[in-house]
């Protein structure tokens, strides 16, 4: 595992020039290094309750990770900050594994092309999900009581109706002090309420219980049963209570592999010979990550949303439908009870 890079703190700038003519520069950088993104807004809520944590873990890959390797965060959350490069990551999980899953997964020495965007699609999918549980791994192995994971294209909701003010940031930090959670997500896209999705009702499983006055939470159903889709992980906090589920998940991953390449399977219909189960829903042991989070994580969500990825800005608006009618409140709240 790569322990990331100590780097020189460049501040931000102003950037309100930059952002207007969107002319991205080393003190105002890109929200993701791909032509068009434009000037990152400033971090806002989402830096402020960055602060909570012990540490701050940034999954990026090459050019992505330099606006975090840099000034963008402010210095006390730089402080905390780490970069992993998903490159590094590969490498890393290509000595642990051995040449045959590498071969499989295409990584380290026995990188090569492939003919079939299948085979790709799913290799991607699959080393998203043990780099995102190896994080949570590293966190553990470090002895923190928790850490903040963010993708390299997180696009916070600064300057806009969406982003937090500080009292109701410091109302989530009490909350996260005073009561056991397991996960916190900042931001997501709440499938059944994206796009022109409009349920009736809230959907089965979606049911979520206030707890502060900008965070719900949801309950993961038993084994196999209904779920909430809550898709993008783009950022993601995790207790230490928690840690243990992400390990062995990381690890049922990895025997999954290994048993692949023992029955000598070579990729077919792009499930490289497992059974079809290994790769169903969230219940699989190679799930899609942001499937497999809401299906067996306890979640405290923060509505409306107040991060995005760079290339789906619109998920807020899922998170705004979705309070409508699916937050309710805690049983623990009287008629004149009021939440921070």
């Amino acid at each position: 595992m790569s322990i990331g890079e100590a780097v020189p703190y460049v501040p931000r700038g102003n950037c309100t020039v930059e952002m207007r003519r969107r002319t991205p520069t080393a003190t105002c950088p890109r929200c993701q290094e791909v032509a068009g993104a434009g000037v990152c807004p400033a971090p806002g809520s989402v830096g402020l309750l960055a602060l909570e944590f012990h540490q701050v873990f940034v999954l990026c890959m090459g050019e992505t990770c330099l606006r975090h390797r840099t000034g963008y965060w402010p210095p006390e959350v730089h402080r905390k900050l780490t970069v992993f490069d998903a490159g590094d990551m590969d490498r890393t999980l290509s000595e642990e594994v051995g040449p045959q899953v590498s071969r499989l997964l295409n990584i380290g020495s026995m990188t090569k092309r492939s003919a079939n965007p299948g085979d790709n699609l799913l290799r991607h999918r699959v080393l998203a999900m043990l780099a995102t549980l190896q994080l949570v791994v590293e966190a553990k192995r470090r002895g923190l009581q928790s850490v903040l994971i963010l993708e390299a294209d997180l696009h916070p909701l600064s300057n806009t109706r969406y982003e937090l003010q500080p009292d109701a940031v410091a109302g989530i930090a009490d909350a996260l002090r005073s009561r056991e959670w397991s996960v916190l997500r900042l931001g997501g896209q709440f499938w059944h309420y994206s796009w022109s999705r409009q349920p009736a009702a809230c959907p089965t499983g979606c049911a979520c219980t206030a707890v502060t006055s900008h965070t719900c939470e949801i309950r993961p159903p038993a084994w196999g049963g209904e779920y909430c889709t809550v898709k993008d992980s783009v950022a993601f906090a995790v207790h230490q209570r928690a840690y243990g589920s992400f390990a062995s998940a990381r690890h049922r991953a990895l025997r999954a592999l290994h048993r692949a390449v023992r029955t000598e399977a070579s990729a077919v219909n792009g499930t490289w010979g497992l059974p079809a189960e290994s790769f169903d829903g969230a219940w699989g042991e190679l799930p899609w990550f942001d499937m497999w989070l809401p299906a067996t994580q306890p979640s405290i969500y923060v509505l409306p949303s107040i991060a995005v990825q760079q290339t789906k800005q619109g998920d807020v608006q899922s998170s705004v439908k979705f309070a409508v009618q699916c937050v309710v409140p805690s049983q623990r709240d009287g008629p004149n009870s009021t939440r921070g």
